[in-house]
């Protein structure tokens, strides 16, 4: 698919490839796969993860695939699920929170206390999950699913500590939308929903008092200079998750050699170098907050129980949801949590 928007070094990734089969091989359709995504150009995850997957792809395909990664979003990160079902682009990194109730089952990550020390850990869980257990429920029928990552783990940045659960009530905190939001209101602060262009302005004007945030998102954004607390609460207060989704048509139009090679190189493999990017990005995260002064603890037992308490009708919801769906739900959330030795 052709786009306005396109980086100066035209990431016809893999050109070399494109040359070097021998002349006397038959001439093969090529395909480019134009990425809509919402992340700046520079963001680590396109630098560090997406572009070196689209050189593997072009590699593995001898230049018959290649990826094209747009300087800014095709369209916002609402409209990414339209934009592929609809051919505006041909791949997305989709966040899956903005259809939290299409994607019920794949909230199973996003769920309080139900995350693994590492992203690289959860994505994988979750890909080995969605495999095991929700493949045949028919949530991604309109596209085809290539991979899902999480990120590690939300804090909750604030400009005092916070110690008792009744610092929370009313409390503005900015965060994302769908199930994050559920769970700031249910343990009583005031959610302010935003995508990143906004976090900053919204932060440094003082509309909101709190921030619910990977440490590396805050660093990213340059929020810590407003915020002087991080609460880390064990297997974070919600998480987060994104798949890498493609149009049936242009994954249809890719022959089944080609298309096996893409799978070598995503499924499990990116899932796993999409945690790991998660993972350092989430460390040097931290170790900047630290650098600039920022005092991040973990909540007290008291207070760890009480938000447990608050928060303990949401795996019973997703349970619900699950079954009626035709999941045996708790068996699916016990082989997760097996996955990431919960």
């Amino acid at each position: 698919m052709n786009t306005i928007f396109r980086p100066v070094l035209g990431l016809v990734l893999g050109a070399a490839a494109v040359f070097a089969p021998a002349m006397s091989q038959p001439v093969q359709a090529q395909t480019t796969l134009t990425l809509n995504h919402y992340m700046g150009f520079g963001h680590p995850f396109i630098q560090g993860l997406l572009i070196p997957w689209g050189e593997e792809i072009a590699r593995l395909t001898e230049g018959r695939v290649t990826l094209d990664i747009p300087n800014g979003p095709i369209t916002n990160r609402n409209e990414q699920w339209n934009s592929i079902t609809g051919g505006v682009a041909d791949l997305s990194i989709h966040f899956d929170g903005a259809r939290a109730q299409q994607l019920q089952l794949m909230q199973m990550v996003a769920l309080p206390f139900n995350s693994a020390p590492t992203a690289a850990q959860s994505s994988v869980a979750l890909w080995r999950t969605y495999n095991e257990f929700f493949a045949d429920a028919g949530e991604f029928d309109d596209v085809e699913l290539l991979s899902v990552w999480t990120v590690v783990a939300n804090y909750a940045w604030s400009k005092e500590a916070i110690t008792d659960i009744a610092q929370f009530d009313g409390l503005k905190i900015l965060t994302s939308g769908g199930l994050p939001s559920d769970v700031l209101t249910t343990v009583g602060a005031t959610p302010v929903v935003a995508g990143g262009p906004q976090f900053f302005e919204l932060v440094s004007g003082g509309a909101v008092d709190a921030v619910a945030l990977s440490p590396d998102g805050l660093a990213r954004f340059k929020l810590g200079q407003f915020m002087t607390h991080g609460l880390a609460v064990p297997g974070s207060l919600y998480n987060q998750n994104w798949s890498l989704i493609v149009n049936k048509d242009s994954w249809n139009g890719i022959s089944e050699a080609d298309r096996a090679a893409i799978m070598s190189v995503s499924g499990e493999v990116l899932a796993t170098q999409a945690g790991e990017q998660f993972d350092t990005d989430f460390a040097a995260g931290l170790e900047t907050l630290a650098s600039e002064g920022m005092d991040i603890a973990a909540p007290s037992p008291a207070l760890l129980a009480a938000l447990q308490d608050r928060l303990s009708s949401f795996e019973a919801d997703y349970i619900a949801a699950a079954t009626a769906k035709g999941i045996d739900a708790e068996a699916a959330l016990a082989f997760y949590r097996d996955q990431i030795g919960n």
